[in-house]
């Protein structure tokens, strides 16, 4: 089985708030797709993600 998923934001009032955004939603994305891979959620909370 495959999944992807895709956030879209739009009418961000400034960088800093695309910063902010951008910057939580990789490690929930990535928590939701292992869950509907695996059936289990990664191992540790999103916000203790390492940020790239």
């Amino acid at each position: 089985m495959q999944v992807g998923n895709c956030v879209t934001h739009e009418d961000l009032g400034d960088e800093g708030e695309h910063a902010d955004v951008a910057g939580g939603w990789p490690a929930v994305l990535s928590r939701l797709e292992s869950l509907l891979e695996t059936g289990s959620p990664l191992p540790q909370e999103p916000w203790e993600v390492p940020a790239r």
